[in-house]
């Protein structure tokens, strides 16, 4: 067994023979650094790593093998990316260095004033190891981060709504630092669980973050639960108070309700606006990415954001704060999710779940209203939402972060309709125009094997639950319904009688996530909702992109942002929507999507047509300035890793797409009186 070694609760260092053990106590994952003999640990500064560390031990070496990870990247003392490594030797000159090593532990080994060769032991990356040899003895420092997808501690909270304003005022201690980099959501950490009990119990593994920042509220679980977004993301204090304000240690005063605008409203617009501009502060932080954002509002502004980068969260809020909405309202991100919560205790249990997204929140006694098609989904915890909502069921958090999504080429998808004529058409659809995924299986009803669909742990499952009024004489009276109690699919779609409880049930069983359609979805819907699905998209934007809602009422059931595949490396799900504003001229907004494995905050860049070399914000759109044409479009249609929605339909991976095609579709959408 290794060594017991050095940790904090968070990550731990021990030893085992000549390797070093690096545990992250929270997910609750190791991995090995080998080294040339038994190491001697010592703690070392966390301070001397460029990028935050939970802890850090210092060892002498010759030589360094990184086990099982999935990516290193040689940095220089300054943090600044200097590529990779392959199976062939890479020298690397003398200087202060640092593998940055991305796998089952986050790390960083810090390579003072050396020179070393390194090189993966054989192409098969995932289960190579990276070899490290250096020219002499060189004293390494190691420091890891827990990647802290998941509760580190519980706090408890009385009956009260003062109770609840002090668990708010911690959830900001899994922020692994206070600058504009908590902007990068791998540097936020899951808040801390909240649970109701009969007295205030604050882990002493928590600390109160001292930011500078304040926001007093009158208090109520409402309100506690309306500013716990921004409280988390400012590492606020929350306090009682008359009326709701943000005060910074500064002396400025900032009204969070005035007589136009509502506290969730000012809470929404603030956090925006910090997430925003702290990406644009922090652009030449840790990754110095060139950003569409920057290069459009910088120039603009009435300060220089890399001037902002070292100033306390209260003046920078002060400079934040004298930007009008409207000049960076085009880039502010679109929140894929906003939870509706009840006024009362138990609701708060609830609440670090939500804000692990950054979703804004709600409080509502009930669920009522109707969603705009171009809102965030809105996720109620009440037992009864709207059609075009969410049920959020607790149980689906806990069912995310202990599941590992496959790849699309491992999923498995199954469809159980309600009769023949059906399942051949589906079976058309999915089977024999192949779908990109590991495997597809198609019954009916009254198949001998039609029990198979429910009973394997499938990936996707779309279940009719009744029949459709003009196959219902083609099927025999005495077939009823399959149970779905028989299931164990992670991401379900349930059509027709009883499918709101059957989602909800399935999702609570184990499930992620679900879908609850009032008739039967024809086989053309399902298959658009498949592929997004299995193109990387979350749940709540296939159901978009495949427009359930024009077929049928729907709700959502469970985490909403879940997505039921997991994408190679660093991949983005991309939606783009075109426009046709002639035959061969079409406007293109390009949106990577926000999931849970790329939350708020993260960058990506997008190469199709036309291209771009800047970097945007998951979640914000980005309109081309040049408009495309008919065969850039057909480009785009045709692409394998984009979902696009051309003049109001789904397209995905369309490689017969013509140039012909596009300008044909074009004259029908522009065609007056369509």
């Amino acid at each position: 067994m290794p060594d017991s070694g050095d940790g904090d609760g968070t990550v731990s260092f021990g030893t085992d023979g000549d390797a070093v053990v690096v545990r992250d106590a929270i997910e609750d994952r190791t991995l090995r650094l080998g080294t040339a003999d038994r190491p001697k640990l010592r703690p070392a500064v966390t301070d001397m790593f460029v990028f935050p560390v939970d802890r850090a031990v210092s060892f002498r070496t010759t030589k360094l093998r990184v086990g099982a990870h999935s990516n290193v990247r040689l940095r220089d003392g300054d943090g600044d990316d200097r590529g990779g490594f392959d199976t062939r030797p890479r020298a690397v000159s003398g200087g202060t260095h640092f593998l940055a090593v991305d796998g089952p532990v986050k790390l960083y080994v810090r390579v003072p004033d050396a020179s070393f060769t390194a090189a993966y032991a054989h192409a098969e990356r995932q289960t190579a190891p990276l070899v490290v040899e250096f020219d002499e003895p060189t004293e390494l420092a190691v420091g890891a981060r827990s990647e802290h997808t998941r509760p580190a501690a519980t706090i408890t909270v009385p009956g009260s709504p003062s109770g609840m304003l002090t668990a708010v005022s911690y959830l900001g201690s899994s922020v692994k630092e206070f600058s504009a980099e908590r902007s990068w959501p791998s540097l936020r950490g899951h808040p801390p669980a909240i649970e109701v009990g009969d007295e205030l119990d604050v882990p002493a593994s928590l600390s109160k973050p001292d930011t500078g920042v304040t926001i007093a509220v009158p208090p109520s679980y409402a309100n506690a639960y309306r500013v716990a977004p921004l409280a988390f993301y400012l590492g606020a204090t929350v306090e009682s108070g008359g009326s709701p304000e943000l005060r910074l240690d500064n002396g400025y005063v900032e009204p969070l309700r005035t007589d136009d605008r509502s506290l969730t409203a000012t809470v929404a617009d603030l956090l925006g606006r910090c997430l925003l501009l702290d990406s644009l502060v922090r652009v030449g932080g840790y990754y110095s990415l060139p950003r569409h954002e920057y290069d459009e509002l910088a120039p603009h502004l009435p300060f220089y954001p890399p001037n902002l980068y070292d100033a306390s969260i209260p003046d920078q809020l002060i400079e934040y704060l004298e930007v009008s909405r409207s000049r960076i309202e085009l880039y502010l991100p679109r929140w894929p999710t906003q939870a509706v919560l009840r006024p009362r205790a138990a609701d708060g249990e609830l609440l670090p779940s939500v804000l692990d997204g950054l979703a804004p929140v709600r409080v509502s006694a009930s669920a009522t209203g109707w969603p705009d098609r171009d809102s965030p989904t809105t996720a109620y915890v009440h037992d009864d939402p709207p059609a075009g909502t969410c049920r959020l069921v607790p149980s689906s958090f806990e069912h995310v972060r202990s599941w590992s999504p496959p790849s699309p080429e491992d999923a498995s998808v199954a469809v159980l309709t309600a009769d023949a004529g059906r399942a051949a058409r589906f079976r058309a659809l999915l089977s024999d125009d192949p779908l990109a995924a590991g495997s597809v299986s198609v019954r009916h009803w009254d198949d001998d094997r039609a029990a198979d669909a429910l009973a394997a742990s499938n990936d996707l499952l779309y279940c009719d639950r009744s029949v459709p009024p003009e196959r219902r004489a083609a099927v025999a009276s005495a077939t009823t319904p399959p149970d779905p109690d028989a299931t164990d699919a992670r991401t379900v779609v349930f059509a027709g009688e009883g499918a709101f409880p059957a989602a909800v049930d399935a999702v609570e069983r184990g499930g992620v996530g679900g879908v609850a359609a009032e008739r039967p979805l024809s086989p053309r819907r399902i298959r658009t909702l498949v592929e997004a699905l299995l193109a990387g998209h979350p749940l709540s934007e296939s159901v978009r992109l495949a427009a359930i809602g024009e077929e049928t009422p729907f709700r959502l059931v469970g985490v909403p942002s879940r997505t039921a595949v997991r994408l190679d490396g660093a991949n983005v799900p991309i939606r783009v929507d075109v426009e046709s504003v002639a035959a061969d001229e079409h406007e293109v907004t390009v949106r990577h999507q926000v999931t849970d494995e790329q939350p708020l905050g993260t960058c990506a860049r997008f190469d199709g047509p036309p291209a771009r070399d800047a970097y945007q914000l998951t979640g914000t759109p980005l309109t081309r300035s040049a408009r495309a044409t008919a065969s850039e479009v057909r480009d785009l249609l045709a692409d394998p890793d984009s979902v696009v929605r051309f003049n109001g339909t789904t397209y995905h991976d369309e490689t017969d797409a013509s140039t012909a095609f596009v300008r044909d579709e074009a004259r029908r959408h522009l065609r007056p009186g369509r």
